[in-house]
């Protein structure tokens, strides 16, 4: 083994930060720029940096990876996306991070040779969604943060060469990365957007049948310690992980190179004398702990499916740690590549400066040298001046002459000489890098529209699926499937959990639906793990379903494997599809219908190709999907349905519905989205069809939401509705 089997990945949310943690021994820093950064309240990096930090990574064998894994609007990729990338990758930017599938058509469309790398916002659980993520041409997949040991092993196993990359330490969210609307749906900060505001670090009650649970002094059921894993480093070598990506685009520079340097250490560790010679000191595990910790540390997932001890509880905030000894400004020289000069000055001759390393060698020459009338140029006073380069990416360690004792030079041509030599050293070195491909932006608008910039997959048929001016509902319990077969919708989308409540009814209710010719699909989950793969296929050979509504890029691969008959494929909004570019990307991997997300407001909308769009009208807006589950945090895991709640400080309750077969809670928000007086409005933005999502709702509410939607009546809720973003949107 040596270093370049695996990858040291960090943060820098500032240029000092970025220059601290390669001289602590990164191998690779990811950073944001002034846009479409997932961490747009870090400092960020102006234009000049970036392009200055790529040189810098390059002169030192590092690479730097640009963050642009927001989710991004039509005008954004139309208007400010090629602009914004094209300095970078031309300057020879080593990779991008995404999560928006159209940005990632449009990247791969204009800057064929740039590397994508799938965000952890895309939420990849399993060996499908990273399968997925081969198929359309992403080198690396960011693993979600909720997986174990033997869930990367075999994610590996069966994609070899696809790049891992999974974080090891620092802050972790409850939800999963890219399933949270909590604060944009409470606060107009979307964490898709890079706005999150946090409120998973507020305190709530929990409530089981409105009464209240845990104890009073445990009031943060969704914070969650700081992951730190670096006890598990030779095991996550030997699972396959190539990339060790540390937290901290909003930590301090001392945190961020201190977390660095002792990670730096430990892998090299386990690099230089395997896993027999691996431990870590206490001393260092102490050090970790006094730069920065929230309530101790967790190992996360590695080795557990959630836990009570991976939650805060009584605090959310970071602890108070002794100072950190680790200077940030040591040895930052070492970032200069160390190179010689070398000064030709005789009589009659150009003079001429060389600078020089084993590789490279440039010279710049000037004006004939001449015998001086008193003072001759010294040896030393030419070194002195050469020496001194003023560069921020060399560093002249030796300069050497090759002169006549009776000349006089001119200091200034002798420093421009140096200077002109030095930049055409470098440019010299960093050729290899620079590119020259982009496709032109002039022909972007052409681009945009055509398919082929999108063609990830050779599968964009559309099955025959009427939508026009339909109903179309989801359904969670079997009493919500019983009152509802009787009215005229036209698709019930059918959550996995009725098979469990009574599979025999459940059948009989599909059968009678498809006798009044209504259609029956599939919904996955939201979260497909490795371990709950048998209840999914029993799920799917429970019944011959019309077709399937899918929830994440794991399960729209396991359907695309699953679906012999080629029958139709929707996406739920947890598939996000802002722009047009993004509709016209799942439309290429063989979706057929496609949700539209609920942070769009209605003027974006109406921009949107709605064309075989669906729009939740009604139904609760689920906040998290997390891996973490409030019941057994607070009364231990048993398996069943549990009336949970949280209460916030406001007096807020939002429901929490636990989903046992696939291992994930699913936090609601408190106020239903109710949308039916504006359906003559949404009509006219071309949506195709509607969607009633029943959640939490009893018979009587579902009776109520159906008559009302049939007969236009008002419809009326002890907690109100919302419009959830329609009126409002995201920033």
């Amino acid at each position: 083994m040596n270093r370049k089997d695996f990858e040291l990945l960090s943060p820098a949310g500032s240029f000092e930060t970025l220059l601290a943690v390669l001289n602590a021994g990164a191998d690779a820093v990811y950073i944001g720029g002034e846009k479409f950064s997932a961490r747009a309240y870090a400092t960020n990096l102006n234009k000049e940096n970036v392009l200055k930090a790529i040189d810098i990574g390059h002169m030192n064998d590092k690479k730097i990876v640009l963050a642009v894994n927001t989710l991004m609007k039509n005008r954004e990729i139309e208007e400010e996306l090629y602009d914004y990338i094209l300095p970078y990758y031309e300057n020879g930017l080593d990779a991008v991070i995404v999560q928006d599938l159209g940005v990632a058509s449009f990247l791969k469309k204009h800057f064929p040779s740039l590397p994508l790398h799938a965000s952890t916002q895309m939420t990849l659980c399993n060996v499908d969604g990273v399968k997925l993520m081969e198929e359309i041409g992403m080198s690396r997949s960011v693993l979600a943060r909720e997986l174990s040991l033997k869930e990367i092993a075999d994610i590996h196993k069966a994609c070899p060469d696809m790049e891992l990359e999974t974080f090891v330490h620092g802050a972790l969210c409850y939800s999963y990365s890219g399933q949270c609307l909590m604060s944009s749906i409470l606060g107009g900060r979307s964490g898709n957007r890079g706005r999150c505001a946090g409120p998973c670090r507020l305190n709530y009650d929990v409530l089981e049948d409105g009464k209240k649970i845990n104890s009073k002094d445990e009031n943060y059921p969704l914070s969650l310690k700081d992951l730190c894993t670096i006890d598990y480093i030779p095991q996550l070598c030997e699972v396959g992980v190539y990339s060790f990506k540390l937290e901290g685009r909003m930590k301090s520079t001392e945190y961020a190179a201190g977390v660095v340097s002792i990670y730096r250490e430990y892998l090299d560790r386990y690099i230089n004398y395997g896993k027999e010679g691996f431990s870590v000191s206490a001393e260092d595990s102490k050090a970790l702990f006094d730069l920065g910790n929230r309530c101790g540390f967790t190992s996360g997932y590695l080795e557990k499916k959630n836990d009570r001890d991976m939650v805060t509880l009584q605090r959310p905030n970071h602890i108070g740690a002794e100072a950190s000894n680790y200077d940030i400004n040591k040895n930052l020289s070492t970032l200069k590549l160390p190179v010689k000069a070398h000064v030709f000055a005789r009589k009659g001759e150009p003079l001429c400066v060389t600078v020089f390393n084993d590789e490279f060698s440039q010279s710049k020459y000037g004006n004939s040298c001449e015998a001086a009338n008193n003072r001759p140029t010294s040896e030393e006073v030419v070194i002195e001046k050469v020496s001194k380069a003023g560069d921020d990416l060399l560093d002249i360690i030796e300069t050497t002459t090759e002169m006549d004792n009776d000349l006089f030079l001119s200091m200034s041509e002798l420093k421009n000489l140096r200077r002109e030599a030095v930049e055409s050293f470098k440019n010299e070195l960093l050729s290899s890098f620079k590119r020259n491909d982009a496709i032109d932006e002039a022909d972007s608008d052409e681009a945009f529209n055509n398919s082929d910039c999108v063609d990830f997959a050779n599968d964009s048929s559309t099955k025959s699926f009427e939508l026009s001016g339909t109903v179309n509902v989801s359904v969670e319990t079997l009493e919500q499937l019983k009152t509802i077969a009787d009215y005229d919708v036209n698709v019930v989308y059918i959550d996995p959990a009725i098979m469990n409540d009574d599979l025999d009814s459940a059948k009989s209710c599909f059968d009678k639906l498809r006798g009044d010719g209504k259609k029956v699909f599939a919904c996955l989950p939201y979260v497909i793990r490795n371990h709950n793969s048998k209840a999914l296929d029993s799920f799917f050979a429970s019944y011959d379903f019309d077709g399937y509504l899918v929830r994440s890029y794991d399960g729209l691969h396991y359907v695309k494997r699953n679906n012999p008959v080629n029958k139709s494929v929707v996406c739920d909004h947890s598939l996000y599809t802002f722009s047009d570019i993004s509709v016209k990307a799942m439309k290429n991997i063989g979706v057929d219908v496609l949700t539209v997300p609920f942070e769009l407001n209605k003027g974006e909308i109406s921009h949107r190709d709605n064309s075989n769009a669906e729009m939740v009208v009604y139904g609760r807006i689920p906040l998290m999907i997390t891996a973490g589950c409030i019941n057994k945090t607070f009364k231990g895991c048993d398996k069943k349905q549990h009336n949970i709640g949280l209460k916030d400080r406001y007096g807020i309750i939002f429901p929490v519905k636990n989903n046992c077969a696939f291992c994930y809670n699913t936090l609601y928000n408190s106020k239903a989205v109710n949308l039916f007086n504006e359906i003559r409005n949404i009509k006219n933005m071309g949506v195709s069809s509607f969607r009633i999502s029943l959640t939490t709702e009893d018979s009587d509410e579902t009776g109520k939401i159906m008559d009302a939607w049939f007969n236009n009546k008002a419809l009326k809720s002890e907690e109100g509705f919302t419009y959830g973003h329609y009126k409002r949107g995201v920033e």
